[in-house]
């Protein structure tokens, strides 16, 4: 009781000295807490909202007339890819009121070379990789490019096109596109890389790999001996881009590649869109088209259009690539 008495007085002598109480003291000191705490958590929630795309509201769309410079300076073995003839006047002849049209310069370097990467050799001209192409492992956001498409996150995801019309030059070139992406992303960056056509095809399993020391050569020693072997079938995407979203882990950028046209049903449009929304984490998608009818391909990037609808509201890209010769 007298403790009780004491404790009242002390209180009371406090209350007297500051004019507060130290029921109310305790209050305000409680309300500087949540204030903080919720401000802390506005924050991570912003940043989480964040996404490393384009910011302009357009789908960027860019025309590649050649392999990205980053690639080795002169490899005979890499087939060559010249713009189609027609591209002028197909580019004269179609007007996008929404998108933004990069011409990159011509001719670019050509790509890096299959047989050095069959052998595990990832030393360029320079010596110093690819291109001199080196990322050091100490930056917070691994930067990589895929047909000269860049793309920035730890996770980064590849669903590839191997239908039928892939076969020979087009799947040669797109795995040494996809080989120079790998060994561009410092070892502490993961990756998915899904085949598709009518079916799909895994060959790192459904698990994010690891860039460790090393790692991306055997991944590409691997693709090498088997993709060309693989390809058949129908143009059939959608799943492919399930297979990577809804894992443990979200992609932060997915590189997309398609030599055939795609429309609402190949991409499972709605279903796609859905699962990137479903986390409220949007993984940034860079579209790349190879084609022979330079036309049709910027039809397919057209606002609105099926391609852009899954693309434009994630921040990301559409490249086209137009192919020399005739159509496979």
């Amino acid at each position: 009781m007298d403790m009780q008495v004491g404790s009242a007085q002390q209180a009371d002598a406090w209350t007297a000295e500051t004019g507060r109480s130290p029921k109310g003291y305790r209050l305000l000191l409680l309300a500087v807490l949540g204030s903080v705490l919720v401000h802390l958590v506005l924050v991570w929630w912003l940043a989480g909202r964040w996404m490393p795309g384009n910011s302009s509201g357009e789908t960027l769309v860019r025309i590649e007339l050649g392999p990205p410079p980053l690639m080795a300076d002169s490899v005979s073995e890499m087939p060559a890819v010249q713009p189609e003839s027609g591209l002028d006047s197909a580019l004269s002849s179609i007007t996008l009121p929404t998108a933004t049209l990069d011409l990159l310069p011509s001719p670019l370097p050509s790509g890096p070379s299959l047989e050095g990467m069959a052998s595990g050799n990832s030393q360029g001209p320079d010596g110093v990789g690819w291109g001199g192409l080196e990322l050091p492992s100490s930056i917070d956001e691994p930067e990589t490019g895929f047909f000269g498409a860049r793309a920035e996150g730890r996770r980064i995801a590849f669903v590839v096109d191997m239908s039928g019309s892939m076969t020979g030059a087009r799947i040669e070139r797109t795995l040494g596109e996809l080989c120079q992406s790998l060994r561009g992303l410092p070892d502490f960056a993961s990756v998915r890389v899904v085949f598709y056509s009518d079916d799909l095809y895994q060959p790192f399993g459904q698990g994010w790999v690891t860039l460790e020391a090393g790692i991306a050569d055997s991944m590409c020693r691997r693709l090498l001996n088997e993709i060309p072997d693989l390809v058949t079938g129908g143009t059939v995407p959608g799943p492919g881009f399930l297979a990577v979203m809804e894992g443990q882990h979200r992609p932060d950028a997915i590189f997309f590649l398609t030599d055939g046209e795609v429309g609402p049903a190949s991409l499972m449009l709605d279903r796609v869109s859905a699962a990137n929304r479903r986390r409220g984490l949007e993984s940034v998608i860079h579209a790349v088209v190879l084609t022979h009818d330079a036309a049709a391909a910027l039809e397919q990037a057209a606002p609105d259009s099926p391609l852009d609808r899954l693309v434009g509201p994630t921040g990301g890209s559409i490249t086209i690539v137009p192919l020399g010769g005739v159509a496979p």
